[in-house]
């Protein structure tokens, strides 16, 4: 299995390696996968929201010639090959229920490069369905938060945001907490409206270790697009309520927090900028005040639309009882060394 972190550019693997020390690897290759140990994992993706596509080209040329390199094994069985797919490649679509588990357009990924990248792999992989023996399962993952003892990496958009709260002296609500409004959109029957419930910004955070195992499992599933996610969100303001709390500051509307992150990145007062600086047009560009004019069940933070996970619990009924959010943040605060 290459590793997650592989920092070894695939095309050399057949450009600059000798063409015997390349056959001993598909000999290698060829030995574990016929022992059931080897499988193909992708998941060594950059993940910044502020790349164009044209900055993750060698990521989708590398996965080609991975897709290449597995189909060059000759077994009775077709290789196995997961792609760990983001929410980010379905960020434009606006559903009324929550996104299921088939291919979609491209224009559902557009506005993001991160996210048309995942869309641009997305479509490889099922084309490479289409034409060849591969066995694929791409798996288009939500957030994923810390681990047991709370490790997340501090570089992430959330961990960023809550660390900010030092400089910033913040964190940001979201001014709709409630339902928003009814709508009425066509008739059930004669007399008798369909109300549509508008709720925005829901949490559903995976928390590291449920994800990696979720995701090892799901390697032999034989369907080929899963989602991972928590299947029972909650809303953003119950997590940033108990985070301000621990950390005794105050809680503002979003875009009053994103103009006083601005206000810091301009005074350039501060020793040590806050990570979320790095951030800023993203966050800039984000909704967390749920004014979009789409109709939606229910919505991901920072305007994502929601992951059905009917068919990852249907395949992994474990799933369906993860650990609640709430109850994770001390260990996120704690990891970041935050009182």
């Amino acid at each position: 299995m290459f590793p997650s972190r592989c920092e070894i550019r695939l095309r050399t693997l057949c450009i600059s390696v000798r063409a015997v020390a390349y056959r001993h690897l598909l000999f290698l290759y060829h030995f574990c996968a016929w022992l059931n140990a080897f499988r193909r994992f992708l998941a060594a993706w950059r993940v910044d929201f502020n790349l164009t596509l044209l900055s993750f080209e060698t990521y989708i040329a590398d996965l080609r010639r991975l897709i290449d390199f597995a189909l060059s094994c000759r077994l009775p069985e077709p290789p196995r090959f997961l792609f760990l797919s983001s929410i980010a490649a379905v960020s434009r679509l606006e559903n009324l229920l929550p996104i299921l588990e088939h291919a979609v357009p491209a224009a559902a990924a557009i506005g993001s490069g991160y996210g048309e990248s995942k869309w641009v792999a997305e479509a490889l992989l099922i084309e490479a369905i289409a034409r060849t023996p591969l066995h694929v399962v791409i798996v288009r993952s939500g957030q994923v938060s810390g681990g047991l003892n709370g490790y997340w990496n501090s570089s992430d958009w959330f961990p960023s945001m809550i660390q900010s709260a030092s400089s910033v002296k913040c964190l940001p609500l979201t001014s709709t907490e409630r339902v928003s409004t009814y709508r009425s959109y066509g008739t059930v029957s004669r007399n008798v409206s369909l109300l549509i419930l508008v709720i925005w910004q829901m949490v559903s955070f995976i928390p590291l270790d449920v994800a990696a195992k979720a995701i090892a499992d799901m390697r032999d599933s034989p369907t080929q697009i899963l989602h991972l996610a928590h299947p029972s969100p909650v809303p953003w303001n119950s997590v940033i309520r108990q985070t301000a709390d621990i950390l005794s500051v105050p809680l503002v509307y979003y875009r009053d927090w994103v103009s006083r992150l601005e206000r810091v990145g301009d005074d350039g007062d501060s020793s040590e900028p806050p990570s979320a600086l790095r951030l800023l047009d993203f966050f800039q560009k984000a909704n967390l005040d749920g004014s979009s004019e789409s109709p939606c069940v229910s919505s991901e933070i920072m305007g994502l639309p929601r992951l059905s996970m009917k068919r990852s619990i249907a395949y992994l009924p474990r799933l369906g009882e993860m650990r609640e959010i709430v109850g994770e943040v001390g260990k996120w605060l704690k990891y970041w060394n935050m009182p």
